[in-house]
């Protein structure tokens, strides 16, 4: 919106002025100059908004915005003068005066004529948009359809394969029937750029008799879009004046009619540009005709919902630039000429790489190193700061700054959270999801719905909002890790910051910003702890408020002082919520950590942990125990049943469960990581002493317990997913829970033909995972009619030599996983047994195999091969 720009507080402070009856006639009309013009910026970026990409409207801001901050400051300066007056009959004498001696007044009028000339620089812009949005443009000759030719932005860079695949895809020999194509990505990645390309090819234009360029502003209105698709397909037609007036008053209704009356027939392309609302095209879609002649409508949009509402067809997602690509734009952008001096090529490249591949952001430094000399000195001092100046620009105009404010106020907290991990931090979901719980920012609404999925949900849409980038996924297809663009994660942190909603520490920067009160501190870039203690002991009290304390260090990690480290933690922040030390070793978990009685989430790293201390069980409120780093077997105390919130537990290694003195059961649990399959464990089971729990990872080198454990597990009666490590004997089938989906086993060294044998019965298992000898055997033979929901299938580290799948199993199959399995030489044909098998992964395949598989490619196929992460092409 404009308002961004022309700020509020201008119009604010030029309506308390013109209250004043008895103001100088002089300063009047400035104020009527100044607000005449302020409409006319108003109304030229609300416009531009619309009509125009995110580069351009950028610069136009930027050209704005220093005059908008110039005028502000001296209407601020008007105000005070008049209004902090004493004597009220004297003061216009007083301002008068001021204004003449001082200069004041020739401020005023020197900032409103920046304004006018810098406004009759845009005229020319305006009216050629004006003529162009109006249908009075002159279009360009085509070769084919008629539609005027829109305006593309110059410097365009790095879409000219995205270009040919969309023009492809659009002109499909074949697919007669109309279809949606949509192009999806983050604000400012160029979807707008790459339509407009995509909307004056040559070949579109003549494939296509009528082509439409639709502008979607975030509030719209259903006619304006269909009269702006009317006055497209105008031009090269014949109709009158009383047509023309029908239209501009015609009813919502009728204006559809009309439009799907004049493409009828026609093989049309509308190009609908940044949809906000999936409904848009639930509104518009009666208008467009399908007539079975190639018909296509393409979308740009930031939500993935929006494309997936409008067409069931993957969307294009348009990718971050590469490094080459990103210094050849910021070259163009910044350069006179577009020729580089050798002395600044590498700090350009530095500059451009750490704008993250996102064209908006290096066209905005492209205009600030326009502006600047071209010397070494100038430059490098501009690298050393490019995330700020690129932040600065970016809080005050569109793109990045303009995804944030558009998300609902729960998102926007979550978004902001990503601020708190590490540059370039590989971020696992999980562990994200259920700190968000713990710090109170998921909130359930949909009755029975676990507080987990409703976190997931939050995350899938900032991921459908193109604001968070998946990393990898698990067998399932759920997002495993995620990670942040470095820019926005640099806005998250700046907002985070002004809102005193976390606070970050890095490189042993003690120093508190301000002398804030943060709710929330992370210490980054910290190898033995020293930054964190540092921090915590020279704050003084600025700290006590702290809810949440997150500790990360790359590499290898360091001992820290665990005495002090905890005596400075639960003396000093007894509010604490969350606790992450999983980046520091520390050596033990003291007594004192009772007092810390608000903690919902707690990571320690303690490698040579062996006792837990009771006193932890005092803290009634935790929901994540993670103590997954600690690598020796650990002693659980009796009192861990008070702890009735209990939703997460990971012990490192072969964890023992205590056996309660009562009743009392963990009802909350649903993870259960790295326990020991013992009698006392089973027990438990049949007593329903964790009678939710969907996740559960047992280990023990005892081979009878195991076997022994696993005959009852058919008491869990919502158990999901199960990992087994270390030998084992499998028990019948009927000893599994129904509910089981997920069976990961790791060196459990069982025989292939029984293991498989009792797998291929279990109704619902839909991933299976085999690791590092798992299974023992030449062979691993799927029989028919077997592993009929089985969609995932991952082999690493076994020793078999062929895979056999009989015609009518697997018949679900979609991801195929094969790692490190040096003997396997033989496969399935997958294109006749395993039919609805999507992609395959080999990693590292014995040379037969390779061979085997590259011939398997060059048969009609639609499954996609990857061989040691590289894509194989038929």
């Amino acid at each position: 919106m404009a308002e961004r720009v022309t700020s509020s507080a201008i119009e604010k402070l030029v309506r308390q002025l013109e209250k004043e009856a008895d103001l100088p006639l002089e300063v009047k009309d400035q104020v009527r100059s100044f607000q005449a013009e302020l409409k006319k910026v108003s109304s030229f970026l609300n416009y531009s908004e619309v009509h125009l990409n995110q580069q351009e409207v950028a610069v136009l801001e930027n050209q704005i915005r220093d005059v908008t901050y110039a005028a502000e400051d001296t209407i601020k300066l008007i105000n005070e003068l008049i209004f902090n007056s004493v004597r009220p009959r004297r003061r216009w004498r007083k301002v008068g005066k001021l204004f003449h001696c001082f200069g004041d007044k020739r401020k005023l009028c020197d900032a409103t004529a920046r304004m006018v000339s810098m406004n009759e620089r845009l005229k020319k812009i305006r009216d050629a948009k004006g003529k162009e949005r109006d249908g009075g443009g002159s279009g360009s000759s085509h070769s084919g359809g008629f539609g005027m030719t829109v305006e593309e932005p110059d410097h365009v860079v790095g879409f000219d394969g995205e270009a040919e695949a969309l023009v492809n895809r659009l002109m499909k020999d074949g697919d007669l029937q109309q279809n949606v194509v949509s192009i999806v990505g983050m604000e400012g990645l160029g979807k707008t750029t790459l339509a407009k390309k995509i909307y004056n090819h040559g070949l579109i234009r003549a494939h296509f008799a009528y082509r439409a360029w639709v502008p979607v502003p975030q509030e719209y209105k259903t006619a304006d879009l269909l009269r702006c698709i009317l006055k497209y397909i105008a031009i090269g037609t014949s109709f009158n004046h009383d047509q023309e007036a029908y239209e501009e008053d015609a009813s919502e209704e009728e204006l559809k009619e009309v439009v799907s009356g004049r493409l009828r027939g026609r093989r049309y392309l509308i190009i609908m540009d940044n949809v906000w609302h999936k409904q848009v095209w639930d509104e518009v879609k009666p208008a467009f005709p399908d007539d079975l002649n190639g018909s296509r409508i393409l979308l740009t949009s930031r939500l993935e919902e929006v494309a997936s509402h409008a067409s069931p067809r993957p969307p294009h997602r348009l990718g971050l630039l590469d490094s080459e690509d990103s210094w050849e734009l910021l070259r163009r952008k910044a350069l006179k000429g577009n020729f580089c001096r050798q002395d600044l090529v590498e700090i350009g490249k530095q500059m451009a790489k750490k704008c993250d591949g996102l064209p908006l952001a290096i066209v905005l430094l492209g205009g600030i190193l326009a502006r600047q000399e071209e010397t070494v000195e100038t430059w490098s001092t501009l690298a050393d700061n490019t995330s700020k100046h690129l932040l600065i620009q970016g809080k005050r105009g569109r793109g990045i700054a303009l995804s944030y404010h558009n998300l609902p106020q729960h998102l926007k907290t979550c978004l902001l959270y990503f601020g708190m991990f590490p540059e370039d931090y590989e971020i696992p979901v999980r562990q994200l999801i259920q700190l968000w719980i713990a710090e109170g920012f998921v909130q359930v609404v949909k009755g029975t719905q676990r507080m987990e999925d409703a976190g997931e949900e939050y995350l899938n849409e900032l991921i459908g909002q193109s604001l968070i980038q998946v990393v990898a996924r698990r067998t399932d297809g759920g997002v495993k890790t995620c990670r942040i663009l470095k820019l926005l994660r640099e806005l998250c942190i700046s907002v985070a910051e002004d809102q005193k909603l976390f606070l970050v520490n890095v490189n042993a920067d003690h120093s508190n910003r301000a002398g804030s009160e943060p709710l929330r501190l992370a210490v980054h870039n910290d190898h033995n702890g020293f930054s964190l203690m540092e921090a915590l002991s020279e704050s003084g009290n600025n700290y006590q408020q702290l809810c949440s304390l997150q500790c990360y260090a790359p590499g290898s990690l360091g001992h820290i002082n665990s005495i002090r480290l905890w005596r400075l933690l639960y003396n000093s922040l007894a509010l604490l919520r969350v606790l992450n030390l999983g980046s520091i070793k520390v050596d033990r978990i003291p007594r004192g950590v009772k007092k810390l009685l608000y903690l919902q989430y707690l990571r320690v790293n303690a490698p040579n942990l062996t006792q837990i201390p009771s006193s932890i069980c005092n803290l009634f409120k935790l929901q994540t125990l993670d103590l997954r780093d600690s690598s020796l077997p650990h002693i659980v105390p009796n009192e861990i049943w008070k702890m009735k919130d209990l939703r997460h537990v990971y012990f490192g290694s072969s964890a023992s469960l205590p056996d309660p003195d009562n009743d009392k059961a963990l009802w909350n649990l649903q993870t259960l990581s790295g326990v020991r399959p013992d009698a006392v464990l089973k027990r438990l089971m049949v007593k329903a002493k964790f009678p939710n729990v969907t996740k559960l990872s047992i280990c023990s080198f005892n081979k009878n317990a195991t076997s022994n454990f696993l005959e009852s597990l058919d008491h869990l009666y919502h158990l999901q997913s199960l990992k087994i490590v270390n030998p084992c004997e499998f028990p019948d089938s009927n000893a599994f829970p129904l509910t089981l989906s997920k069976i990961t086993l790791k060196e459990t060294y069982l025989s292939a033909p029984d293991c498989i044998q009792t797998l291929e019965k279990l109704p619902n298992l839909r991933i299976l995972k085999l690791l590092n000898c798992s299974v023992l055997g030449p062979e691993i033979n799927c029989n028919v009619g077997c592993f009929l929901q089985l969609q995932v299938l991952c082999l690493v580290g076994v020793e078999t030599e062929a895979w056999n799948v009989r015609t009518g199993a697997m018949r679900s199959i979609r991801r195929l996983v094969i790692r490190d399995c040096a003997k396997l030489v033989t496969v399935p044909q997958f294109h006749s047994s395993m039919a609805t098998l999507h992609e395959v992964e080999i990693f590292k395949p014995a040379e037969r195999l390779r061979e085997n598989l590259l011939q398997q490619i060059k048969n009609p196929t639609e499954f996609i091969l990857r061989i040691d992460d590289a894509l194989v092409k038929a």
